[in-house]
């Protein structure tokens, strides 16, 4: 993950394949990082990725 993408606001991401998806939010304070994840609800709005 990018650490421009990295805010101290929980951030919304989702990882996917051509037929599943898991939501996760990341956010930081100092050097702490922390990932939320989620159930896997929702919208995917972009996948980016590597054929």
């Amino acid at each position: 993950m990018p650490r421009i993408m990295l805010t101290t606001s929980a951030v919304a991401f989702q990882i996917a394949d051509e037929s599943n998806y898991k939501s996760f939010n990341l956010s930081y304070s100092g050097s702490l990082v922390t990932l939320a994840m989620g159930n896997g609800a929702g919208q995917i709005n972009r996948v980016f990725g590597v054929n």
